[in-house]
């Protein structure tokens, strides 16, 4: 996936993302899997219909090797008004 995004200048990333089947959607697994996040803080901010964050952390962690979740929210889209 190549793209223009430079996170080099950032410690903490807010990764906001649509829960889709359990995880991440898999255009921000190809930006997670295209950067180095060693040493990075990841934010995780979710919606949902009802699952939750699911394993969405756990995938983040396998996709962003190195990278530390910082804390997360998962919203559910019922609470969206």
């Amino acid at each position: 996936m190549e793209n223009d995004i430079n996170i080099d200048k950032f410690d903490t990333i807010y990764l906001c993302y649509p829960n889709w089947f359990g995880t991440v959607p898999l255009a921000v697994a190809g930006f997670l899997k295209s950067h180095d996040f060693t040493d990075k803080q990841i934010v995780a901010i979710c919606t949902h219909g009802g699952s939750g964050l699911r394993n969405s952390l756990k995938d983040i962690e396998k996709l962003a090797e190195g990278v530390n979740i910082g804390g997360s929210l998962a919203i559910n889209s019922a609470d969206i008004k």
